[in-house]
């Protein structure tokens, strides 16, 4: 395949794959943020319709208000209380009247005196009060199934000079409340809204700025998850695939008044709002598939000039290799000196390999090497038979010890040894009996020691243990118990059983000893002093050189 092919697939893999993925991220994160847009969108119209409502009611509060606060109807109210006079009735009817023509709105005022019993009104016939009055005025819809007759009444008290003389309702039409739907939505944007009575709620629907469809409906028993149900509950909340009264899914805000005690609601079809995100991602989908396009396009585009040069370079490296005739004009480009530079880094890198394979190789034979001369170094301060350290390491140790002690005031103590009457055993028994004695004695010796003291062979039956310790009384019981046991011992050679024993002569490091020599010069002096008072014994150096015999001593 020709680079020029080989550079188009590789960019459309490396960069489109990624890039079809990200948009795939890209097409679920919008289409969850166009639903939240809707949501939001369908939250503030809910609102508004809420605040609307509110203000209707209260410009009819308002309103009655205005026609209560006339002086001569609450004078002829307050005449009628005192006698009942017809008059005073005929003159308050005159004045709701003419209060009545100044409002389209207003479908009937009536009048009632202190008994709540009616005085006056502008319809036909007078109906008794069935709501009690209040100050502020108390808000209610009257609904007559039958005759299909839906009005707003407000209901207010009536006082004059500070006394309750009766009450006014104002009767206006269920239009005075409504308001058009803006649809800034879908064709399926509604708002309705509702108040309880009992175990039914009034359902309010607006078709449009005066009309609205009024219905009672009776309180689900089940899930209360209808829109308008939530909202008579008193939540405001977002509602997304929820069903209507009717069944049909929705998404709704609803809304709850609570100095009416009524709940509205706004709603979108579910199928509405579907269609409304669909064609926002047909709109982003046709965005997307024109940047992987471009992105193709610009990748294809990018290949070919890369890849005209550096094949044109190719091209005359092979013919000069070949022997054909070397064209000496190249297209101009930076694309060959990358080429170049990136064939001098795989000669570097394959330098590379080969210095860290030749470094390893010599690193590998440095640790082979290191623990051969480890192992040497280890055999050279061994003696061949007993496998104990020997003189010269004995030296070179005595003297860290020494060292140590004098910086520090820490302990030294030197044991020196001789196996009793050896040359007897060499004599009468051979040297292979010697040897078996040093090498039974050596493995015994190793075995009773710490791991901080030293044992080494110093001489053909000498050995001297180091103990980097002050000669206490522990330290003698010790010496004293290493003695015993190796007297104890049986030694065996070609099936003769015989005993064996060692003198001592132990000296400690004390201030007035100025070399590692001196200290050794008195554990030999004892040894000797052992030797020549008995065998089988320790003696122990010190600034009055006293002699001490451990055979008396009791165990």
């Amino acid at each position: 395949m020709k680079l020029k092919y080989l550079l188009i697939v590789a960019f459309t893999l490396v960069a489109s794959l990624p890039l079809m993925f990200t948009l795939q991220y890209l097409n679920r994160f919008t289409t969850e943020q166009y639903h939240a847009k809707i949501e939001s969108r369908l939250s503030e119209i809910s609102l508004a319709h809420k605040s609307r409502l509110l203000s209707s009611v209260e410009r009819l509060v308002e309103s009655a208000a205005l026609i209560s606060s006339r002086t001569q109807m609450r004078v002829s109210l307050n005449n009628w209380n005192k006698m009942e006079n017809q008059n005073e009735a005929r003159t308050i009817k005159s004045i709701i009247e003419d209060a009545k023509a100044s409002r389209e709105d207003i479908r009937s005022i009536t009048i009632y005196d202190k008994r709540l019993h009616p005085v006056s009104s502008t319809a036909s016939t007078m109906k008794p009060l069935n709501a009690p009055p209040s100050a502020n005025g108390h808000i209610f819809i009257y609904f007559n199934q039958e005759d299909s007759v839906t009005q707003i009444s407000v209901i207010m008290r009536l006082i004059f000079k500070e006394t309750a003389i009766g009450a006014i309702k104002v009767d206006y039409e269920l239009g005075s409340i409504l308001h058009e739907q803006s649809k800034g939505l879908g064709n399926s944007e509604k708002w309705m809204f509702a108040l309880r009575d009992h175990e039914k709620f009034l359902l309010v629907e607006s078709l449009d700025r005066k009309k609205a469809r009024v219905s009672y409906r009776v309180i689900p028993s089940g899930p209360k998850n209808t829109p308008i149900i939530e909202a008579l509950q008193g939540n405001e909340v977002i509602m997304r695939k929820a069903t209507d009264l009717s069944g049909t899914p929705v998404i709704a805000s609803t809304r709850y008044l609570p100095n009416l005690g009524w709940g509205l609601v706004s709603e979108l079809d579910e199928s509405e709002a579907a269609a409304i995100v669909a064609e926002e991602k047909r709109r982003l989908f046709f965005i997307e598939a024109m940047i992987v396009i471009f992105s193709i396009g610009l990748g294809a585009a990018v290949s070919l000039y890369v890849a005209r040069p550096i094949e044109s370079l190719i091209k005359q490296v092979e013919n000069a290799a070949d022997g054909r005739p070397y064209e000496s004009t190249l297209p101009a480009s930076l694309f060959e000196v990358k080429r170049l530079s990136g064939t001098f880094n795989s000669m570097s890198k394959s330098i590379n390999e080969l210095r860290n394979n030749i470094e390893s190789q010599v690193f590998e034979r440095t640790k082979e090497l290191d623990k051969e001369n480890v192992a040497l170094r280890e055999i050279a301060a061994r003696d061949s038979l007993t496998g104990l350290y020997n003189r010269r390491f004995f030296q070179n140790r005595l003297n860290y010890e020494f060292s140590r002690a004098k910086r520090y005031g820490s302990g030294l103590t030197l044991v020196l040894l001789d196996i009793d009457h050896f040359k007897k055993i060499n004599d009468t028994k051979g040297h292979a009996a010697g040897d078996e004695v040093l090498i039974r004695l050596s493995s015994f010796l190793r075995q009773s020691l710490r791991s901080s003291d030293l044992i080494a062979r110093i001489g053909g039956e000498e050995f001297c243990i180091i103990l980097p310790e002050h000669l206490d009384e522990g330290v003698k019981t010790f010496i004293d118990r290493l003695r015993t046991d190796i007297s104890l011992q049986e030694f065996q050679f070609e099936g003769e059983s015989f005993p064996v024993t060692c003198s001592f002569g132990v000296a400690e490091y004390r201030n007035d000893v100025s070399q590692p020599k001196d200290i050794l010069k008195k554990a030999d002096e004892a040894l000797y002093q052992a030797k020549r008072t008995g065998r089988n014994k320790i003696v122990y150096e010190s600034g009055v050189n006293v002699i001490v015999d451990i055979k008396s001593r009791k165990k």
